[in-house]
């Protein structure tokens, strides 16, 4: 979509703008590295998508900037100090799930569900806002929620068989 946004404001690839297409799998030493090295060639802005490459970013450069893509709580990230005056050399968009909305689709879906159980990647920061927004609304549903974390997705089965018998519905954050 960058690409495509870039393109259509005139900004093409290998003719007016160099475009430096990194992703470090998920790596946190990979993350710092790359980081590093795109302040040592002084790129004119960055982009970080997901939280951890935009933490990484932010951790390495406080003058370029830095555009947020999928980024659910900048706020909690500890990115910006505020979403609407982020300030400094961040900006960028949020990709918050409508929680409210979707408890409230699962409760009109299944009426006589009482507990959810909602699953989330312990260290991802953007699962456990989630997770958290959803222990905060779903008793105004109704629910009783039961949180359950993973380190991996080797712990996923195993945890997800689990909660097939302790919960009524699943709610599953973006992560």
């Amino acid at each position: 979509g960058i690409i495509d946004g870039l393109k259509e404001k005139g900004y093409v690839a290998g003719k007016n703008v160099k475009i430096d297409f990194q992703n470090a799998e998920n790596d946190q030493s990979n993350l710092k590295s790359m980081s590093e090295r795109f302040t040592e060639e002084h790129a004119a802005a960055t982009v970080g998508i997901a939280t951890p490459s935009a933490q990484a970013l932010a951790n390495v450069n406080q003058k370029t900037p830095i555009i947020l893509g999928a980024i659910t709580d900048p706020v909690a990230a500890k990115l910006v100090k505020n979403v609407k005056r982020p300030g400094g050399n961040i900006t960028g968009v949020s990709d918050q799930a409508p929680i409210a909305a979707q408890l409230k689709l699962i409760r009109q879906i299944m009426p006589n569900a009482k507990t959810l159980g909602v699953i989330a990647t312990s260290s991802d920061d953007s699962a456990q806002t989630q997770a958290k927004m959803v222990e905060k609304l779903g008793p105004k549903q109704g629910f009783t929620v039961k949180r359950y974390a993973i380190s991996s997705t080797n712990d996923l089965n195993q945890v997800a068989t689990q909660m097939v018998s302790q919960v009524d519905a699943i709610f599953v954050p973006t992560d």
